[in-house]
């Protein structure tokens, strides 16, 4: 395991949030209306501009989608490969927990029952283990 792999789902779930952001974007500029007088648009290219907005948020949509898809894949990977490769139980739920929900040491420590400095210690032995592993 390495830490690429580690770090696949957190990448994949910084990537969703900024596509959600830019989906968000194009469907608050589609909720605005185009200015009109007497029921007209004002621009003889308005329905070209609402057509390439749609197809905007229908791919933002997509991409979206198929990065939510994407990181259903790469959590339940990465769930297998740190349950194969882990023999700890405590460092498997660290594991878990730190790379699969991407929560901070503190949290993981106070969810776990231990102070954060051990949760260091195992999160820094078990990396040890999984090197010399792939060495």
């Amino acid at each position: 395991m390495t830490f690429e792999e580690l770090n696949e789902v957190r990448n994949i779930k910084i990537s969703i949030e900024s596509a959600e952001k830019a989906l968000e974007t194009w469907r608050r500029a589609e909720s605005l209306k185009i200015p009109t007088r007497d029921g007209l648009p004002k621009s003889k290219n308005a329905d070209s501009r609402v057509e390439r907005l749609a197809v905007k948020i229908a791919d933002a949509s997509r991409r979206v989608d198929a990065l939510k898809m994407q990181l259903a894949d790469a959590i339940e990977r990465l769930e297998q490969k740190i349950c194969d490769e882990i023999s700890d139980a405590n460092a498997q739920t660290l594991f878990i927990m730190r790379y699969v929900d991407c929560m901070y040491f503190r949290d993981i420590g106070l969810a776990m029952g231990y102070s954060e400095a051990h949760i260091y210690y195992l999160h820094k032995i078990t990396c040890q283990k999984i090197i010399v592993a792939y060495s």
